[in-house]
């Protein structure tokens, strides 16, 4: 490739790019749903996490979830899991959180605080009064 040629490569894929990232381009929905009916690789899912030990305190996990699980039962609380994935609203928040691009291209984050997701699902669900948990992972940043 002569040096003339590089800035006019750069410059097509550059308007790639650019039509590629508009929600309302055909373009745009087409790239997206070739990259999520990618045929799943069995290998891969195999090998994925081959070399991940279990630490030894993964035994602990069960016992002490079982435990909680038995104590908030008794109080009459009921185990509610909140959506997992939320809509990203501030691009502050974004920096903050693992976020993802859902099948539709819209971008979607692991809350840090589960206490909003179950909040908008009690609101969509009318619910007045509930003694709720669920125990689960919560992502932060470093």
């Amino acid at each position: 490739m002569g040096q003339s040629q590089f800035p006019l490569f750069l410059s097509e894929t550059d308007c790639s790019i650019s039509i590629l990232a508009k929600p309302e381009s055909q373009h745009h929905q087409t790239f997206l749903a070739a990259l999520f009916k990618q045929p799943p690789r069995p290998s891969r899912a195999f090998i994925y996490d081959l070399d991940a030990e279990q630490p030894e305190y993964a035994v602990l996990n069960y016992i002490v979830k079982d435990c909680l699980n038995k104590i908030f039962h008794l109080h009459g609380a009921v185990d509610s899991e909140p959506p997992l994935l939320m809509p990203v609203m501030d691009v502050e928040e974004e920096r903050s959180q693992a976020t993802f691009i859902d099948p539709h291209g819209d971008i979607v984050a692991l809350p840090n605080n589960i206490l909003v997701p179950f909040a908008k699902l009690a609101v969509r669900g009318s619910t007045k009064r509930i003694k709720r948990y669920h125990i689960m992972n919560v992502y932060r940043p470093k």
